[in-house]
Protein backbone atom coordinates (compact mmCIF):
# COMPACT_ATOMS: atom_id res chain seq x y z
CA UNK A 1 0.00 0.00 0.00
CA UNK A 2 2.63 2.19 0.87
CA UNK A 3 4.08 1.48 -2.63
CA UNK A 4 0.70 2.24 -4.40
CA UNK A 5 0.11 5.14 -2.35
CA UNK A 6 3.41 6.73 -3.60
CA UNK A 7 2.80 5.81 -7.22
CA UNK A 8 -0.41 7.63 -6.95
CA UNK A 9 0.86 10.95 -5.74
CA UNK A 10 4.04 10.91 -8.44
CA UNK A 11 1.14 10.47 -10.66
CA UNK A 12 -1.17 13.12 -9.08
CA UNK A 13 1.62 15.89 -9.08
CA UNK A 14 2.70 14.85 -12.91
CA UNK A 15 -0.68 15.27 -14.33
CA UNK A 16 -1.18 18.78 -12.22
CA UNK A 17 1.88 20.19 -13.53
CA UNK A 18 1.11 19.21 -17.49
CA UNK A 19 -2.21 20.33 -16.55
CA UNK A 20 -0.89 23.74 -15.47
CA UNK A 21 0.75 23.81 -18.76
CA UNK A 22 -0.41 26.13 -21.34
CA UNK A 23 -2.22 24.26 -24.73
CA UNK A 24 -0.50 25.79 -27.39
CA UNK A 25 -2.30 26.01 -30.82
CA UNK A 26 -0.72 24.70 -34.08
CA UNK A 27 -0.08 28.39 -35.17
CA UNK A 28 1.84 29.78 -31.75
CA UNK A 29 4.26 26.10 -31.77
CA UNK A 30 4.97 26.85 -35.37
CA UNK A 31 5.68 30.75 -34.30
CA UNK A 32 8.04 29.36 -31.33
CA UNK A 33 9.84 26.98 -33.87
CA UNK A 34 10.41 29.78 -36.05
CA UNK A 35 11.68 32.00 -32.55
CA UNK A 36 14.14 29.18 -31.45
CA UNK A 37 15.36 28.95 -35.23
CA UNK A 38 16.42 32.44 -35.87
CA UNK A 39 17.98 31.96 -32.53
CA UNK A 40 20.12 29.38 -33.76
CA UNK A 41 20.88 31.03 -36.87
CA UNK A 42 21.93 34.25 -34.97
CA UNK A 43 24.04 32.30 -33.14
CA UNK A 44 25.59 31.04 -35.50
CA UNK A 45 26.24 33.92 -37.47
CA UNK A 46 27.26 35.68 -34.67
CA UNK A 47 30.16 32.85 -34.12
CA UNK A 48 31.02 33.14 -38.48
CA UNK A 49 31.33 36.78 -37.54
CA UNK A 50 33.93 36.35 -35.34
CA UNK A 51 35.64 33.58 -36.81
CA UNK A 52 35.83 36.22 -39.59
CA UNK A 53 37.45 38.83 -38.32
CA UNK A 54 40.04 36.62 -36.39
CA UNK A 55 41.19 35.77 -39.79
CA UNK A 56 41.01 39.01 -41.10
CA UNK A 57 43.28 40.09 -38.25
CA UNK A 58 45.34 37.37 -39.01
CA UNK A 59 45.82 38.47 -42.94
CA UNK A 60 46.48 41.93 -41.76
CA UNK A 61 49.39 40.50 -39.29
CA UNK A 62 50.54 38.93 -42.84
CA UNK A 63 50.05 41.50 -45.01
CA UNK A 64 51.94 43.85 -42.37
CA UNK A 65 54.85 41.21 -42.25
CA UNK A 66 54.74 40.91 -45.61
CA UNK A 67 54.69 44.76 -46.32
CA UNK A 68 57.78 45.08 -43.68
CA UNK A 69 59.54 43.06 -45.29
CA UNK A 70 59.38 44.76 -48.70
CA UNK A 71 60.06 47.81 -47.16
CA UNK A 72 63.65 46.79 -45.71
CA UNK A 73 64.21 45.15 -49.49
CA UNK A 74 63.57 47.81 -50.95
CA UNK A 75 65.75 50.28 -47.97
CA UNK A 76 68.44 48.17 -49.16
CA UNK A 77 68.27 48.14 -52.52
CA UNK A 78 67.92 52.01 -52.49
CA UNK A 79 71.29 51.74 -50.18
CA UNK A 80 72.89 49.95 -52.60
CA UNK A 81 71.39 50.58 -56.26
CA UNK A 82 72.10 47.60 -58.61
CA UNK A 83 75.67 47.98 -60.77
CA UNK A 84 74.09 48.62 -63.72
CA UNK A 85 73.54 51.98 -62.33
CA UNK A 86 77.10 52.36 -60.77
CA UNK A 87 80.06 53.66 -62.54
CA UNK A 88 78.42 54.15 -65.73
CA UNK A 89 81.11 56.61 -67.75
CA UNK A 90 79.19 59.18 -69.90
CA UNK A 91 80.94 57.65 -72.93
CA UNK A 92 78.57 54.33 -73.03
CA UNK A 93 75.93 57.14 -73.85
CA UNK A 94 75.19 57.39 -77.34
CA UNK A 95 75.84 61.40 -77.15
CA UNK A 96 77.17 64.15 -80.05
CA UNK A 97 80.73 64.87 -79.72
CA UNK A 98 80.10 68.66 -78.83
CA UNK A 99 78.13 66.93 -75.92
CA UNK A 100 80.88 65.12 -74.36
CA UNK A 101 83.60 67.02 -75.01
CA UNK A 102 81.66 69.63 -73.12
CA UNK A 103 81.00 67.21 -70.17
CA UNK A 104 84.81 66.20 -70.34
CA UNK A 105 85.91 69.66 -69.78
CA UNK A 106 83.72 69.76 -67.22
CA UNK A 107 85.34 67.13 -65.36
CA UNK A 108 82.42 64.57 -65.04
CA UNK A 109 83.97 60.95 -66.28
CA UNK A 110 80.60 58.88 -64.70
CA UNK A 111 76.93 59.01 -64.06
CA UNK A 112 75.09 58.81 -60.28
CA UNK A 113 72.64 56.80 -60.21
CA UNK A 114 70.04 59.13 -61.16
CA UNK A 115 71.62 59.78 -64.06
CA UNK A 116 71.84 56.37 -65.15
CA UNK A 117 68.53 55.75 -64.39
CA UNK A 118 66.91 59.22 -66.05
CA UNK A 119 69.03 59.64 -69.13
CA UNK A 120 68.17 56.81 -71.31
CA UNK A 121 64.43 56.53 -70.87
CA UNK A 122 64.78 60.78 -71.67
CA UNK A 123 67.24 60.22 -74.57
CA UNK A 124 64.22 57.71 -75.59
CA UNK A 125 61.96 60.54 -76.04
CA UNK A 126 59.74 59.24 -72.88
CA UNK A 127 58.25 61.32 -70.07
CA UNK A 128 59.99 60.96 -66.71
CA UNK A 129 59.16 61.37 -62.95
CA UNK A 130 61.87 61.43 -61.19
CA UNK A 131 63.01 61.64 -57.31
CA UNK A 132 66.04 61.98 -55.81
CA UNK A 133 67.93 63.42 -53.45
CA UNK A 134 69.54 67.07 -53.31
CA UNK A 135 72.88 66.90 -55.13
CA UNK A 136 72.31 63.98 -56.63
CA UNK A 137 73.27 65.63 -59.94
CA UNK A 138 69.67 66.16 -61.36
CA UNK A 139 70.88 69.10 -63.24
CA UNK A 140 72.36 66.99 -66.02
CA UNK A 141 69.91 64.44 -66.26
CA UNK A 142 67.85 66.41 -67.47
CA UNK A 143 69.63 68.76 -69.48
CA UNK A 144 72.11 66.46 -71.11
CA UNK A 145 68.94 64.98 -72.98
CA UNK A 146 67.56 68.41 -73.70
CA UNK A 147 70.87 69.76 -75.13
CA UNK A 148 70.70 66.42 -77.39
CA UNK A 149 67.67 66.69 -78.65
CA UNK A 150 67.86 70.41 -80.28
CA UNK A 151 71.14 69.51 -81.49
CA UNK A 152 69.94 66.50 -83.54
CA UNK A 153 67.00 68.75 -84.47
CA UNK A 154 69.63 71.36 -85.45
CA UNK A 155 66.85 74.08 -83.78
CA UNK A 156 67.58 77.45 -84.52
CA UNK A 157 66.86 80.76 -82.84
CA UNK A 158 63.67 81.37 -84.91
CA UNK A 159 62.29 78.15 -83.95
CA UNK A 160 61.71 79.93 -80.54
CA UNK A 161 62.14 78.15 -77.54
CA UNK A 162 62.56 74.25 -77.78
CA UNK A 163 63.17 73.61 -73.73
CA UNK A 164 61.99 75.50 -71.10
CA UNK A 165 63.50 74.50 -67.37
CA UNK A 166 61.66 75.71 -64.50
CA UNK A 167 63.76 75.89 -61.19
CA UNK A 168 61.90 77.22 -57.54
CA UNK A 169 64.47 79.61 -56.62
CA UNK A 170 66.95 82.20 -58.76
CA UNK A 171 70.04 81.06 -56.80
CA UNK A 172 68.68 77.37 -58.69
CA UNK A 173 68.57 78.78 -61.80
CA UNK A 174 71.50 80.88 -61.75
CA UNK A 175 73.29 77.28 -61.05
CA UNK A 176 71.44 75.28 -63.64
CA UNK A 177 71.83 77.80 -66.32
CA UNK A 178 75.83 77.93 -65.24
CA UNK A 179 75.91 73.71 -66.35
CA UNK A 180 73.79 74.30 -69.40
CA UNK A 181 75.77 77.36 -70.75
CA UNK A 182 78.75 74.75 -70.41
CA UNK A 183 76.72 72.00 -71.88
CA UNK A 184 76.32 74.32 -74.94
CA UNK A 185 79.40 75.51 -75.20
CA UNK A 186 79.97 73.05 -78.46
CA UNK A 187 76.64 73.57 -79.89
CA UNK A 188 75.25 76.25 -82.09
CA UNK A 189 72.32 77.11 -79.77
CA UNK A 190 71.40 79.84 -77.98
CA UNK A 191 70.20 79.71 -73.95
CA UNK A 192 68.72 82.73 -71.70
CA UNK A 193 67.74 82.75 -68.01
CA UNK A 194 64.86 84.61 -66.71
CA UNK A 195 64.09 84.89 -63.16
CA UNK A 196 62.75 87.80 -60.79
CA UNK A 197 64.71 90.63 -60.14
CA UNK A 198 66.55 91.22 -63.33
CA UNK A 199 65.51 93.15 -66.34
CA UNK A 200 62.49 92.47 -67.60
CA UNK A 201 62.98 94.63 -71.20
CA UNK A 202 66.03 92.93 -71.81
CA UNK A 203 64.69 89.66 -70.54
CA UNK A 204 61.90 90.33 -73.53
CA UNK A 205 63.80 91.16 -76.21
CA UNK A 206 66.03 88.42 -76.16
CA UNK A 207 63.29 86.00 -75.94
CA UNK A 208 61.93 87.83 -78.75
CA UNK A 209 64.94 87.25 -81.06
CA UNK A 210 64.88 83.67 -79.95
CA UNK A 211 66.03 81.74 -76.88
CA UNK A 212 66.59 77.80 -77.39
CA UNK A 213 66.94 76.91 -74.10
CA UNK A 214 65.19 78.83 -71.14
CA UNK A 215 65.56 78.85 -67.57
CA UNK A 216 63.43 80.54 -65.29
CA UNK A 217 61.40 80.81 -62.12
CA UNK A 218 57.88 80.31 -61.75
CA UNK A 219 56.65 83.66 -61.38
CA UNK A 220 58.69 85.65 -64.15
CA UNK A 221 58.26 83.22 -66.78
CA UNK A 222 54.32 83.47 -66.37
CA UNK A 223 54.65 86.88 -66.73
CA UNK A 224 56.43 86.24 -70.39
CA UNK A 225 54.09 83.83 -71.26
CA UNK A 226 50.98 85.94 -70.79
CA UNK A 227 52.10 89.54 -71.48
CA UNK A 228 55.72 89.17 -73.70
CA UNK A 229 54.92 90.11 -77.57
CA UNK A 230 57.06 87.99 -79.71
CA UNK A 231 57.82 84.91 -77.37
CA UNK A 232 57.45 82.18 -79.34
CA UNK A 233 57.10 78.85 -77.67
CA UNK A 234 54.20 77.02 -79.63
CA UNK A 235 56.79 74.36 -80.84
CA UNK A 236 58.36 73.32 -77.20
CA UNK A 237 60.15 70.41 -77.08
CA UNK A 238 60.83 69.69 -73.75
CA UNK A 239 59.76 70.98 -70.59
CA UNK A 240 61.71 69.70 -67.54
CA UNK A 241 60.36 70.98 -63.88
CA UNK A 242 63.64 71.02 -61.06
CA UNK A 243 62.37 70.49 -57.47
CA UNK A 244 58.66 70.35 -57.95
CA UNK A 245 57.99 69.67 -54.36
CA UNK A 246 59.97 72.69 -53.20
CA UNK A 247 58.27 75.22 -56.40
CA UNK A 248 55.06 74.08 -54.26
CA UNK A 249 56.06 74.45 -51.08
CA UNK A 250 56.60 78.23 -51.39
CA UNK A 251 53.57 79.05 -53.26
CA UNK A 252 53.79 78.25 -56.68
CA UNK A 253 51.22 76.27 -57.25
CA UNK A 254 48.46 78.16 -58.95
CA UNK A 255 51.52 79.79 -61.52
CA UNK A 256 52.70 76.08 -62.11
CA UNK A 257 49.20 75.33 -62.89
CA UNK A 258 49.06 78.44 -65.04
CA UNK A 259 52.02 77.85 -66.86
CA UNK A 260 50.87 74.31 -68.02
CA UNK A 261 47.83 75.53 -69.30
CA UNK A 262 50.02 77.97 -71.41
CA UNK A 263 52.14 75.50 -72.86
CA UNK A 264 51.23 73.50 -75.86
CA UNK A 265 50.76 69.58 -75.19
CA UNK A 266 51.33 67.84 -77.99
CA UNK A 267 54.56 67.11 -79.04
CA UNK A 268 55.89 68.17 -75.53
CA UNK A 269 58.17 65.96 -73.28
CA UNK A 270 58.33 66.43 -69.36
CA UNK A 271 60.61 65.76 -66.85
CA UNK A 272 59.57 66.12 -63.28
CA UNK A 273 62.32 66.08 -60.86
CA UNK A 274 61.98 66.10 -56.98
CA UNK A 275 63.24 65.08 -53.69
CA UNK A 276 60.08 63.88 -52.22
CA UNK A 277 56.75 62.81 -53.67
CA UNK A 278 54.04 64.74 -51.91
CA UNK A 279 49.89 64.94 -53.04
CA UNK A 280 50.63 67.71 -54.56
CA UNK A 281 53.27 66.50 -56.60
CA UNK A 282 51.83 64.06 -57.84
CA UNK A 283 48.86 65.90 -58.70
CA UNK A 284 51.12 68.12 -60.70
CA UNK A 285 52.41 65.39 -62.69
CA UNK A 286 49.06 64.72 -63.77
CA UNK A 287 48.05 68.11 -65.12
CA UNK A 288 51.78 68.50 -66.59
CA UNK A 289 52.77 64.72 -68.12
CA UNK A 290 50.25 64.07 -71.08
CA UNK A 291 51.84 60.13 -71.02
CA UNK A 292 52.40 57.27 -69.04
CA UNK A 293 55.79 58.52 -67.72
CA UNK A 294 58.66 56.46 -66.31
CA UNK A 295 58.98 56.33 -62.75
CA UNK A 296 62.54 56.67 -61.34
CA UNK A 297 64.52 56.90 -58.47
CA UNK A 298 67.58 57.12 -56.69
CA UNK A 299 67.66 56.16 -52.64
CA UNK A 300 64.20 56.68 -52.13
CA UNK A 301 63.90 54.86 -49.14
CA UNK A 302 66.63 57.15 -47.05
CA UNK A 303 64.49 59.73 -44.55
CA UNK A 304 66.38 62.39 -45.77
CA UNK A 305 66.42 64.52 -48.66
CA UNK A 306 70.18 65.25 -49.10
CA UNK A 307 72.95 62.80 -50.19
CA UNK A 308 75.29 61.45 -47.53
CA UNK A 309 77.95 63.03 -48.98
CA UNK A 310 76.90 66.40 -48.83
CA UNK A 311 78.45 67.66 -45.74
CA UNK A 312 76.11 70.70 -43.68
CA UNK A 313 77.15 72.47 -40.25
CA UNK A 314 75.94 75.25 -38.55
CA UNK A 315 77.23 77.70 -36.08
CA UNK A 316 75.72 79.65 -33.24
CA UNK A 317 76.80 83.28 -32.65
CA UNK A 318 75.66 86.68 -31.14
CA UNK A 319 74.06 88.47 -33.50
CA UNK A 320 76.71 91.54 -33.56
CA UNK A 321 79.88 89.32 -33.62
CA UNK A 322 78.08 87.32 -37.24
CA UNK A 323 80.07 89.50 -39.81
CA UNK A 324 83.30 88.84 -38.31
CA UNK A 325 82.70 85.43 -38.42
CA UNK A 326 81.72 85.62 -42.07
CA UNK A 327 84.55 87.69 -42.94
CA UNK A 328 87.04 85.18 -41.18
CA UNK A 329 85.24 82.05 -42.71
CA UNK A 330 85.94 83.71 -45.90
CA UNK A 331 89.45 84.58 -45.59
CA UNK A 332 90.00 80.52 -44.86
CA UNK A 333 88.44 79.67 -48.18
CA UNK A 334 89.56 82.24 -50.34
CA UNK A 335 90.17 79.33 -53.33
CA UNK A 336 87.09 77.80 -52.83
CA UNK A 337 83.52 78.39 -54.72
CA UNK A 338 81.40 80.57 -51.71
CA UNK A 339 77.90 81.55 -52.04
CA UNK A 340 76.77 83.54 -49.35
CA UNK A 341 72.63 84.78 -48.80
CA UNK A 342 71.32 87.56 -47.07
CA UNK A 343 68.13 88.86 -46.22
CA UNK A 344 67.95 92.17 -48.12
CA UNK A 345 70.11 94.74 -50.20
CA UNK A 346 71.19 96.77 -47.18
CA UNK A 347 72.63 93.33 -45.53
CA UNK A 348 74.79 93.15 -48.19
CA UNK A 349 76.18 95.90 -48.11
CA UNK A 350 76.59 96.04 -44.17
CA UNK A 351 79.85 94.11 -43.87
CA UNK A 352 82.05 95.97 -46.05
CA UNK A 353 80.60 99.30 -44.68
CA UNK A 354 80.19 99.11 -40.80
CA UNK A 355 81.00 95.79 -39.15
CA UNK A 356 84.49 94.70 -41.00
CA UNK A 357 85.36 98.63 -41.45
CA UNK A 358 86.43 98.16 -45.23
CA UNK A 359 86.41 100.84 -47.55
CA UNK A 360 85.35 98.78 -50.80
CA UNK A 361 82.23 96.94 -51.20
CA UNK A 362 81.23 93.42 -50.06
CA UNK A 363 82.88 90.96 -52.55
CA UNK A 364 79.37 89.28 -53.28
CA UNK A 365 78.14 92.50 -54.14
CA UNK A 366 80.79 93.91 -56.26
CA UNK A 367 80.65 90.62 -58.22
CA UNK A 368 76.97 90.53 -58.81
CA UNK A 369 76.80 93.91 -60.47
CA UNK A 370 79.84 93.65 -62.38
CA UNK A 371 80.41 89.63 -63.27
CA UNK A 372 79.93 89.86 -67.38
CA UNK A 373 79.14 85.98 -66.83
CA UNK A 374 75.70 87.27 -65.40
CA UNK A 375 73.85 89.05 -68.48
CA UNK A 376 70.58 89.55 -66.45
CA UNK A 377 71.90 91.00 -63.69
CA UNK A 378 71.02 94.58 -64.29
CA UNK A 379 74.79 97.09 -64.10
Amino acid sequence: KGVFGSSTAAEASSSSAASSKPILSPAQRLERRKLKKKKRLAAEAAAAAAGTAEARKAEAAEDEAAAAAAHARSAEEAEAPPEEFLNVPFSSLDLLDGTKAAIAAMGFETLTEIQARAIPPLMRGQDVLAQAKTGSGKTLAFLVPSVELLARAQWLPRNGTGMIAISPTRELALQIYGVLRELCAQHRQTHGLVIGGANRRAEADKLAKGVCHLVATPGRLLDHLTSTKGFHFDKLQVLAIDEADRILEIGFEEDMKAIVRCLPKAGRQTALFSATQTTNVVDLARLAIQKKPTFVAAQAASSVSTVATLEQGYIVCESKRRFELLYTFLKKNMKKKVIVFFSSCNSVKLPATRELGRAAPHPMHRISRTDPTLPHVSR
